[in-house]
């Protein structure tokens, strides 16, 4: 089956580090820093997987197949916050520093992974199916050119599909061939004695 659509593959990323000692006197604390960016993607992809059935009587199915995709925008914020200690602040008299936006530089032009998932078919009637679906794609090209950044992705969702009835031909019986013409028989012939 084919599938286009649009996918936001936003991330927001958030770590917390020790980056030093708040020492007073005798006493020390941990610094810790939240360090976040949050990445905003739009992706316009093409789904491409094939749909086998893992028995008659189960209308379970295995999808497998890929995507690949045009990243349509990329944009970031960025930036550290001091969560402790709470009475300080950061050289520029603040709670947060290093706080940058902008578009993703080097965003590559293409997008490709690799899609495994599983279909339960809940509805069939005249051509309709309606299915539950859930999939992972893992990401085999970089975000960003210049780095080792891929971007996979787990989804889940209802599929709607219908397949238009095939028109069967009209059989046409043949005519009965013609009865053959039988030449008519010779008088009967009185035997002579």
């Amino acid at each position: 089956r084919f599938v286009l659509t649009y996918a936001d593959r936003s991330a927001l990323l958030s770590q917390e580090e020790v980056i030093g000692y708040d020492i007073e006197g005798n006493e020390y604390s941990d610094i810790i820093v939240d360090f976040s960016i949050d990445n905003v993607q739009s992706v316009l992809l093409t789904e491409h997987l094939a749909s086998v059935y893992i028995s008659d009587d189960l209308p379970l199915s295995i999808l497998a197949g890929f995507q690949l995709g045009f990243p349509i925008s990329g944009t970031f914020e960025q930036q550290e916050e001091l969560l402790q200690p709470q009475d300080r602040y950061f050289e520029n008299g603040e709670k947060i520093r290093n706080r940058q936006s902008g578009d993703v530089p080097d965003v590559s032009s293409i997008y490709f992974g690799i899609t495994a998932g599983a279909a339960y078919d809940v509805y069939q009637n005249s051509g309709l199916t309606i299915s539950p679906e859930i999939k992972f794609t893992y990401g085999l090209t970089d975000y960003v050119s210049s780095l080792d950044w891929k971007v996979s992705a787990f989804s889940a969702g209802i599929t709607a599909k219908y397949n238009f009835p095939v028109a069967k031909p009209e059989v046409i019986k043949p005519a009965d061939p013609p009865k053959p013409v039988l030449p008519e028989p010779p008088p009967p012939v009185e035997p002579v004695l």
